[in-house]
Formats: C-alpha cells, sequence, structure tokens
C-alpha cells in the first residue's frame, strides 16, 4: 500500500479483491481503515470481490475491507461479486451503472444472499442517479436467516436498464421470488433477461415478474433482450410479449424456440402478435436453432405484407444452425436492405 497509495489522486480504477488467504483475526491495518481521509479525485469506477466460497456474503469478517471513508467524488461504476453493498452514502451520489453479482460453482450450495442489505443499498443509490443496474444470481440461496421482508418494499424509479442474469434451480429461484416481491423498477424501458434455469423444477420467475403488482411495467419496454436455454414450453418470452404495447427492438436467443410453434399461444393470433400488437423496428433472432427456412420465410413475409413494414428497419439473424447463406441471398432483395445475417460456422 505504501508503494501505490502515493498516485490514488489519479487512479481510475480500483479493484479491491478479498481472498482466502486473508487473516480475518489479524489487528492490523486493513485497506478499508488506510488513510481515512484520502480523496480519489479521478476514481470512476470501484469493484469489491470476496473470492471465499465458503462464506454468505453478509459475514461481518470482511466488511472493513470494502468499508472506508475515502471520498470519490467522480464515482460513476459500482461493481460488487459475492458482497452485499455497504456503501458511504456521499461516494454513491453519481453512480449511474450498478452490477451485482453472486456466483457459486455449480455443484456447491454455500453462497447465501443477504437481500436485505441488497435493498438497502439499492435504495440509497435510487436517491442518486442509478441508471443501469445487473443483477447476476449463479447457484445461490437465501441467507438462512433472512428476516422478513413484505415490508421493505422499495421504489427505485431511476433506473432505466435492468439485466438480470439467473442460473441454477430452486434455491435461486427463492432468491428471485423474494427479491422480485418487494422491489419496483416503475420506468424501466430496457430488460435484458439472461436465463439458465434447471428444467427439474418450475420457475416462478415468469410469474413473478408478469404479476400485476409485478416489478416492472411492461407496457413501457421499448427494448428486450432475452436469452434463455429451457424447452419452448418453459420459456418465458410469450407471457412478456403480450404485455409489451411499445416495443421496438427485440434480441431472442431460445435454441428451442420455433417461431410459429409454440404451444401455449396456439389459440392466439400470431399475426396479432408479431405485427400489429408489437410496433417492432429491430427482430434479432440469435442461435435458434429450430428455425427453418420455411419459419424464417413467413416470418419475412408477413412482415413485407403489414403496415409496420414501413418502420421496420432491421431483421437480424446470427448463427441460427438451420438457414444457410444462400436462403439468405436469396431473399436479400426482397428485405429491401433491412436483411442482416451471419451464418453458423
Amino acid at each position: 500500500m505504501g508503494t501505490v497509495f502515493p498516485h490514488s489522486s489519479r487512479w481510475i480504477e480500483l479493484h479491491i479483491i478479498v481472498g482466502l488467504e486473508i487473516d480475518f483475526d489479524s489487528d492490523g491495518p486493513n485497506i478499508g481503515s488506510y488513510h481515512p481521509d484520502t480523496e480519489l479525485p479521478m476514481l470512476t469506477t470501484l469493484s469489491h470481490e470476496l473470492d471465499c466460497q465458503w462464506t454468505t456474503g453478509y459475514n461481518s469478517e470482511w466488511r472493513p475491507y470494502f468499508t472506508s471513508q475515502w471520498e470519490m467524488p467522480n464515482l460513476k461504476s459500482y461493481i460488487a461479486i459475492n458482497v452485499t453493498p455497504h456503501m458511504v452514502q456521499s461516494n454513491i451520489t453519481h453512480v449511474n451503472n450498478c452490477d451485482l453479482s453472486w456466483t457459486n460453482p455449480e455443484e456447491m450450495d454455500d453462497n447465501a444472499v443477504f437481500l436485505p442489505g441488497l435493498i438497502d443499498q439499492l435504495q440509497a443509490m435510487s436517491a442518486a442517479n442509478l441508471q443501469n443496474l445487473t443483477l447476476t444470481f449463479h447457484h445461490v440461496r437465501p441467507y438462512e436467516n433472512e428476516i422478513h421482508m413484505q415490508d421493505m418494499v422499495v421504489e427505485v424509479p431511476s433506473v432505466t436498464k435492468l439485466t438480470l442474469d439467473v442460473q441454477g434451480g430452486g434455491n435461486v429461484d427463492d432468491v428471485m421470488d423474494q427479491l422480485l416481491s418487494v422491489i419496483e423498477l416503475p420506468n424501466v424501458v430496457d430488460l435484458t433477461l439472461r436465463l439458465h434455469l434447471d428444467s427439474s423444477f418450475t420457475s416462478e420467475l415468469s410469474k413473478k415478474l408478469n404479476a400485476p403488482n409485478g416489478p416492472l411495467q411492461f407496457e413501457k419496454l421499448v427494448k428486450i433482450s432475452i436469452r434463455d436455454h429451457r424447452s419452448p414450453d418453459e420459456a418465458i418470452l410469450e407471457p412478456i410479449l403480450l404485455q409489451c404495447t411499445s416495443l421496438v427492438e427485440l434480441s431472442l436467443e431460445i435454441p428451442g424456440m420455433e417461431l410459429f410453434g409454440w404451444s401455449r399461444i396456439s389459440q392466439l393470433e400470431l399475426d396479432e402478435l408479431w405485427y400489429d400488437r408489437l410496433p417492432l423496428q429491430i427482430l434479432r433472432l440469435i442461435n435458434c436453432d429450430a428455425i427453418t427456412t420455411k419459419d424464417a420465410g413467413t416470418l419475412m413475409g408477413k412482415l413485407r405484407v403489414y403496415p409496420t413494414w414501413k418502420t421496420f428497419r432491421i431483421l437480424e439473424f446470427i448463427e441460427c444452425k438451420r438457414l444457410s447463406e444462400g436462403f439468405f441471398l436469396a431473399a436479400e432483395d426482397e428485405m429491401e436492405g433491412k436483411l442482416r445475417w451471419r451464418t453458423a460456422t
């Protein structure tokens, strides 16, 4: 610390990682208490990472290593990995990008998320300038002694872009169930879902997202990106799209999805869903390996004859295995320059 700290006034990024080699019982100084009155005027990115798979993410032993009185007046981006955020209020005033993640090896089940601490920090950031929020939960569980959060409902109106990255089974679904029950994000217009949920259970995630009193207002969404590797019958796409009335850009990465073969919406008018209800300008299909040339050709034909074609801008296929370059070259002229593609290698 004595070598690098004299240059702290020039730091732009600071990454603090606490690992297993740390002696938590030591009475010696740690980075959190080092020169407490220091100002970091150029620091824009701060990252806290707890590299201890045995910890719950709430243990008070690690907190001094991530808590300091340093002044960071230009902090824009905050990243926390396996750490319940605990930031000094003055340092989050200008934070507009927050990335919080809890990850665990798939074969282990000992990393827990202390949600009340997470909610408290989001509430503090919402009073500032938080716009982009990413939450990652991979094979984790709720904190065992979780306090009741029914009365902790918090609104974060400043967030306009939300990314949820979720992997695992029933435990991680419990985390999402508790979180989505107490958080409200009424002004999100850009939603990204990255889902890799076990097929051995029925996830409640889509129900929580779609609930009338759920965290999002889907009629405000302008951009959606969904990556979902479950089977089509379990996929989250269709319940979400049915609520969207302002959607302009849609990106889908669902390998098992058939454009015109979703069993759960067979009674609906697919034309109404795709071409009347959605004012789409950009449709991007990524690694959608079940899409056939017949499906893709039908989609292109319907797009061209509906009134929304005038405002439609881009139809893009990225590495969809059943679609060849020859197919795209044959369709290129009819799509009037609105077709983009990259074939699978």
